[in-house]
């Protein structure tokens, strides 16, 4: 972060160790694997929205995308409005340099149009207060069978809504 102050150690780690995950896949779960990894200096609010529409939007019909989102996350006390904290964002410039869920959504939905099945992975604070649409996966369900045999957006997240940290 810009921020030294509200550093993480792992997030980026965890986004380059996702992708490269994702593509030992190739030739196996999928057929092709492209990845887009935006870590640090490059993950800002515009960059991330570009990456969406630019790269994300050449997806179409039978891909499965996933979007793996690894920081801070805040909800705002006054308007209950969650944020992604990308790199150039703190609780001081939230508003105009955070991502709001809302316009995250927006992007999806953009997505969805064009493709399928999206997955949504959010590792950041209060992960679990973006309230996203998507289908349900069961405890205990396969994942890449459910991706298989479905369609929709599927949320995994590694926190749940709790209380606002701002």
């Amino acid at each position: 972060y810009a921020d030294g102050r509200i550093n993480l150690q792992y997030a980026d780690h965890d986004a380059v160790r996702i992708a490269q995950i994702m593509k030992t896949q190739e030739g196996l779960l999928f057929k092709e694997v492209f990845t887009e990894v935006l870590i640090n200096q490059q993950a800002t609010r515009d960059n991330i929205l570009r990456t969406m529409s630019e790269f994300l939007g050449q997806a179409s019909g039978d891909d499965v995308v996933v979007i793996f989102l690894a920081g801070h996350g805040l909800q705002d006390r006054q308007t209950g409005t969650y944020y992604y904290v990308p790199h150039d964002a703190s609780s001081d410039n939230l508003v105009y340099a955070g991502l709001p869920m809302p316009m995250f959504q927006e992007a999806v939905k953009r997505l969805r149009n064009n493709v399928d099945k999206v997955v949504l992975w959010l590792d950041t604070c209060h992960a679990g207060a973006a309230s996203v649409a998507s289908r349900a996966v069961n405890m205990g369900e396969d994942l890449a069978v459910a991706l298989e045999n479905a369609s929709g957006q599927y949320v995994m997240s590694a926190s749940k809504a709790g209380p606002d940290m701002t």
